[in-house]
């Protein structure tokens, strides 16, 4: 598996992306995608001459999985790591104990490409995406 992003929560996605664009110099590398499956919508930055992504995510309305996690003031959400082999690596993960969240479900983030949801026992939080062609649906 390899680091794919970091998720980062966040109120407004596009003031968010120009401050980190501003403050750290990342390049905002799709539009705004919206995934009622995730009740979320989200942005992505890169840094340049770097492989992975940062995610901004933001609730898809007041009844979002995230809404509860941006009001206590939480930034910092998750891991992604990309993977050839999505249900072994699933496997693996409830072997060493991990709660299995979601099972694989297509992401509109990814081009339909299947994700899936792990929590350890510290209860942090990481997503795995198959691999497959293309990144990102949207450009900037």
């Amino acid at each position: 598996m390899l680091l794919h992003h970091i998720g980062m929560l966040a109120k407004d996605l596009r003031a968010e992306a120009e401050r980190l664009r501003g403050v750290c110099g990342y390049e905002i590398v799709s539009g705004e995608i919206e995934d009622s499956v995730q009740t979320a919508k989200v942005m992505f930055l890169k840094l340049p001459q770097t492989d992975s992504f940062l995610e901004l995510a933001a609730p898809l309305g007041e009844n979002s999985k995230l809404a509860r996690a941006l009001k206590t003031g939480e930034k910092l959400h998750h891991l992604c790591f990309q993977t050839d082999d999505i249900s072994a690596d699933l496997k693996n993960f409830r072997e060493k104990g991990f709660l299995i969240l979601c099972e694989p479900v297509a992401a509109a983030a990814f081009k339909d490409r299947k994700i899936a949801w792990v929590m350890d026992s510290q209860k942090n939080l990481f997503e795995l995406v198959e691999s497959g062609s293309g990144e990102l649906p949207l450009k900037v």
